[in-house]
Formats: structure tokens, C-alpha cells, sequence
């Protein structure tokens, strides 16, 4: 299964393989605290993954996706009904194929033993006709925290939100973890049911923040990744 991401951190790029379901209720509204995202409002500008134009990448975030379905195209909504706040939100979609990817970011210089509030609004419009403007297929949308700061995921390590088919209108997606080493890792991730005519993926307003202070554990987790095929190629994330 692949998944395949590059990212503009510093000096972080990447290049993966994918599958994950699970589950954790959606809690209340974003604290308003200091997001610990860089370009958590997607308005910071975009890069060409590998020079692809079918996949423009929000700066700071990388892509991937599954390999056992299609790599979905990205891109930047700018219409006013697909943007949650300001005036651009992340997107990937795809016509007539199944897929399962999203967007990631790696977070560095974090606490371990701090507990952390990862949220995000979703949406999606998926249809079995394009000429109409309301979903009639549901999708499966999370989001998720890899508290080990792992770029696998698949990894265990990955706690998820539950799934929600957010259909044509922005739901709050939210998720807790306790960092364990100096880096944490966020996901948002769709999916589609099955493949129809047109399966967009919304994202906007992602939000992290530190919530509490948590017992550091004694043994850290291994990140995830083993076994998988990463390539750091320090890509990304210019614009």
C-alpha cells in the first residue's frame, strides 16, 4: 500500500505507503489557544508535489495516499462554499476512482508528556451526478495524531477521531494524544465509499494545541514508517 507525501518542514521530505481505520467521538469547539501548525488556515500559499500541477500541496503539509486505490488530485478551493474561514481551504479529490489519502504534518520541538488537542472542519462533496449540487454518496473523513511523531500511517501508534461523512457542509473533527517524544504528527484523511462521479475532500481551520499536562511515558514508541518505503527528499513547501 503506498503512500506518498513530501514536506516542507526543515529539512523533512517524504514518500510513503497507507491504510488505517479508527475511531474516537468528534469534541467541542477549538480552545483558542496558539496553534502549534505552521499554515493551519491553508491561506500560506502552495508547491507542485514532484512538479505535478495535478497536485498542489498546501505549504507546511505533504500528501499521501493508498496505494490499493488512486492517488488523488490536490488543490487549493477557493469557492465561497468550500472554505470554512479566510479565503482558501485544503482539497483532494478525484472522478470515477476510489481513494484514501489526505494531508500530514510533522511537528517538531514538542513536549513530551503534554497532552494535545488536534482539530479540523471537513467537508465533502460526493456525487453520482455533477450537474447537481448536493452530495447523494457518503464518504469516510478523520483526522489523527501519531503522539510518537511517526510518518506511518499505518502505524498503531496513530490515534483517530471517529469518521464522519461531513456531506456539503463543515463539521468540527477532533482528536487527543499524549506526546511521547519531541515530535508529534497530525493527519487529515478521506476516503471514498465507492468510486461515483466526482468525491471531493474539504479541509480547513486546523487547529493544535496543548490542553493539559500528561505523565511522560517511561519506554517511548517506535515511530512508524519500518518497512515502508520512505524517501527523504527534502521537498516541498516553497510555493
Amino acid at each position: 500500500m503506498k503512500l506518498i507525501r513530501s514536506i516542507g518542514l526543515a529539512g523533512v521530505g517524504i514518500v510513503l505507503t497507507t491504510t488505517m481505520l479508527a475511531a474516537q467521538p468528534a469534541l467541542g469547539a477549538p480552545q483558542q489557544q496558539d496553534n502549534q501548525l505552521r499554515n493551519g488556515d491553508f491561506e500560506s500559499g502552495s508547491y507542485k508535489w514532484s512538479g505535478d500541477d495535478a497536485r498542489e500541496i498546501p505549504d507546511e503539509w505533504a500528501p499521501f495516499w493508498e496505494d490499493s486505490g488512486a492517488p488523488p488530485r490536490y488543490n487549493l478551493a477557493e469557492a465561497p462554499q468550500r472554505v470554512k474561514t479566510g479565503l482558501r481551504a485544503a482539497s483532494f479529490w478525484e472522478q470515477y476512482l476510489d481513494y484514501d489519502g489526505g494531508l500530514l504534518q510533522i511537528v517538531p520541538n514538542v513536549t513530551p508528556g503534554n497532552v494535545y488537542r488536534f482539530t479540523a472542519y471537513g467537508h465533502a462533496w460526493s456525487t453520482t451526478d455533477a450537474s447537481k449540487g448536493n452530495s447523494d454518496t457518503d464518504v469516510q473523513m478523520r483526522i489523527g495524531i501519531d503522539p510518537t511523531g511517526g510518518d506511518n500511517p499505518d502505524s498503531g501508534n496513530i490515534v483517530w477521531s471517529g469518521i464522519q461523512s461531513a456531506r456539503d457542509n463543515y463539521s468540527l473533527f477532533s482528536v487527543e494524544a499524549t506526546a511521547t517524544g519531541k515530535q508529534i504528527t497530525v493527519w487529515l484523511r478521506g476516503k471514498t465509499t465507492f468510486p461515483v462521479t466526482q468525491t471531493d475532500i474539504y479541509w480547513d481551520s486546523a487547529n493544535l494545541i496543548i490542553i493539559g499536562q500528561g505523565a511522560a511515558p517511561t519506554n517511548t514508541p517506535e515511530s512508524g514508517g519500518g518497512g515502508k518505503n520512505n524517501n527523504n527528499n527534502n521537498s516541498g513547501g516553497s510555493g
